[in-house]
């Protein structure tokens, strides 16, 4: 096989709300992959001493399907020659993806800087096409276009983890796992999961990755990659990742890396490519419980932008709390605490306790004469769960900035408005009559 086994035995200490101890979990890695142009060397963080298998966009050859080695790329057009020979796996994105959008060029960064996706689909899919922007294009009839990058495993139940997208396009990935199967995308069986429904990032933004997870494993953060976590179905999630359970009883899995629903939205004009694979680790699973899990956050500011000196309000809608939980929120070291509500303080850090879903407040007054973006973040502590921290920005607007002015005042930004990710019945809503927003995603890792 590819790569040794790791064996782990979770055991989730702690009484939860049923009154019983946690099972133990078997958790066996089985593969782990990073794709992309640059041949890496990285470290698995969920599984110590091991490192990711590299699929390096180097060469036809050095990518397609072997069955010694047991993973590899899908022939599905036999003796094409486009593409500078890619095209033999379908509508390959036969460039190298080897990106500098982040500044630390080590890993686990690095892996984020790539990717392997496809592009040049067959048939156009945008919500004129489908009714929304969230609906599968083959689900209103399209058939499915993209690659399939096969991996061998034993028989088994199977959970994932993976991140999706790309760190400078605003491409739009759809990723399926099917439990073996032949053929093209159009043929798969009815027997898949689904990782990720549609990630679009002309609404969520180039950097911001498609995270797939389960209890307390996740991609690695890296330093400025952004995510969105998915639920067991593919949609975003405020929390925490849930990968979806597959059985497998063919002996491998095939992960299609499909054409997505894109649509323009927040941060541009849509664009069609995508696909994109960047990591994926395959964890055979065995009893109840995923091993721990993680709270969510989901922070907001009013106002919202706000102006220099002024006193902005704090939210924290906190989910998933399964037992006593400490929310310990940092705010800008050059902002002033005006009230805790009853938080525990310490230099600029506001500490929370909670033992069930809640919203807290404080608030804190921005520094006077400057403006900009200010980043918050709070460190999760559940009782029996995963450690977990969740980021975000709050933006300021100079208080000349308008839309009369005859010039843009320097700091100003052209529209300074957050948008949240949208959940599946809450679609982003874009005014007609106001400019383009800027997005700024929220982002949780666990520790």
């Amino acid at each position: 096989m590819f790569s040794r086994k790791v064996f782990v035995i979770v055991c989730v200490l702690g009484l939860l709300f049923s009154g019983s101890s946690n099972p133990a979990v078997s958790q066996e890695l089985e593969g782990a992959f990073i794709f992309g142009s640059r041949n890496l060397s990285c470290a698995v963080e969920n599984a110590p001493g091991e490192t990711y298998t590299m699929v390096h966009h180097s060469s036809p050859g050095a990518i397609a399907y072997d069955s010694q080695r047991g993973w590899g790329y899908e022939v599905l057009v036999p003796g094409d020659a486009s593409r500078g020979g890619y095209g033999q796996f379908g509508p390959f994105d036969d460039s190298p993806n080897g990106r500098t959008a982040f500044v630390d060029n080590s890993c686990p960064t690095e892996i984020y800087d790539s990717f392997i996706g496809a592009k040049n689909f067959m048939m156009n899919c945008d919500e004129f096409v489908v009714g929304d922007r969230e609906t599968a294009c083959s689900e209103v009839g399209l058939t499915p276009d993209g690659i399939i990058f096969r991996i061998d495993v034993p028989n088994g139940f199977y959970r994932f983890v993976g991140a999706f997208g790309s760190a400078d396009n605003r491409h739009t990935s759809r990723i399926l796992i099917e439990n073996g199967g032949e053929g093209n995308p159009s043929m798969i069986s009815d027997d898949h999961v689904v990782l990720v429904n549609n990630h679009d990032q002309a609404e969520h933004c180039p950097g911001t990755f498609a995270r797939v997870g389960f209890g307390c494993k996740l991609p690695p953060e890296g330093n400025g990659p952004l995510f969105i976590d998915m639920d067991e179905d593919g949609y975003s999630s405020d929390g925490g990742p849930a990968s979806p359970v597959i059985e497998v009883t063919e002996g491998y899995i095939r992960m299609h890396q499909l054409q997505g629903n894109a649509n323009g939205g927040a941060c541009g004009a849509r664009d069609p490519n995508g696909g994109n694979a960047v990591l994926l680790e395959l964890w055979s699973v065995e009893g109840e419980d995923a091993g721990g899990f993680l709270v969510g956050l989901n922070r907001t500011f009013n106002p919202a932008p706000f102006s220099p000196g002024q006193t902005v309000a704090v939210s924290l809608d906190v989910s998933n709390v399964q037992g006593a939980t400490t929310v310990a929120e940092t705010f800008p070291e050059d902002w002033t605490l005006v009230e805790a509500e009853g938080g525990a303080v310490e230099g600029n850090t506001v500490t929370f306790s909670v033992d069930a879903d809640s919203v807290i407040e404080y608030s804190v007054r921005s520094p006077s004469g400057q403006c900009g973006a200010s980043e918050f973040s709070a460190m999760l502590t559940p009782e029996g769960g995963c450690e977990s921290n969740s980021s975000s920005s709050a933006v300021c607007e100079p208080v000349d900035c308008g839309r009369e002015a005859p010039a843009v005042p320097p700091g100003c930004s052209r529209s300074a408005r957050l948008i949240s990710a949208p959940r599946r019945d809450q679609p982003a809503m874009i005014p007609a009559d106001s400019a383009p927003p800027i997005i700024l995603p929220m982002v949780s890792s666990a520790r």
